[in-house]
């Protein structure tokens, strides 16, 4: 889920689609013809869609979708980030996340379950000088610095039950709990501080902004709001 100016994205992984919601759950909007559409962002102006079906990263500008060139082949992408010169990709299938910058790109992590590897990743967010990674069957979140140093994991203890999606706030780490239906709210440390339950299925995303809490549920086929400040 992305919020473009006042409107609210989201990918319908089902329906091959992006569809725009307004503050009711009515459809605005459609993109269609994707190839199930993962974790999107967004620079503000340019949603960026991976397509785990398609093996790529799409670009929408609102008129017209164009693929992502990028040097490192993908497998079955489960989100993108961008933000601060950067696109970071979980590369689902490799166990990797792909980092694109200006001029370069590299790879973070390799498949294992020590601090700093990766197992089947899903959702990336960029911060202004740190990467949070959804490793999602290794049950917690990774921290790595924009060069793609290990810096440290976000706490697993909890019994997460796959770790399919992140948010970051301005002192807070938020990771749905995809089989727990949960959502788990750290503090940048790894301490837990909350936990939401009620209205949760399967969640896949969670969304900070304008002091709610948007969380998108896989089973439930819904949208759980939350006021948090």
């Amino acid at each position: 889920m992305v919020p473009v100016g006042d409107d609210l994205w989201l990918s319908d992984v089902d329906h091959n689609r992006l569809v725009k919601i307004d503050e009711t759950g009515k459809i605005q909007q459609e993109v269609n013809n994707l190839n199930r559409p993962m974790h999107i962002d967004s620079d503000g102006r340019i949603i960026y869609i991976p397509q785990y079906g398609g093996d790529n990263i799409v670009a929408w500008d609102g008129t017209i979708l164009k693929p992502v060139a990028l040097k490192n082949t993908l497998d079955a992408p489960g989100g993108v980030g961008v933000g601060f010169g950067l696109m970071a990709i979980a590369d689902f299938f490799h166990h990797r996340v792909v980092v694109k910058t200006k001029d370069n790109e590299f790879t973070i992590g390799k498949e294992g379950h020590d601090n700093s590897s990766l197992y089947y990743p899903t959702d990336v967010k960029i911060t202004e000088d740190k990467l949070y990674i959804a490793d999602a069957y290794n049950n917690r979140v990774q921290v790595y610095d924009h060069q793609g140093n290990y810096l440290h994991t976000v706490r697993w203890q909890e019994g997460i039950k796959v770790a399919t999606g992140v948010e970051v706030g301005n002192s807070q780490v938020f990771i749905t709990d995809f089989h727990g239906d949960r959502l788990l709210v750290y503090n940048l440390d790894g301490q837990l501080l909350q936990t939401f339950q009620e209205h949760l299925d399967n969640p896949t995303d969670v969304l900070l902004a304008g002091g709610k809490l948007y969380v998108a549920n896989y089973k439930g086929h819904s949208l759980a709001v939350f006021e948090f400040k």
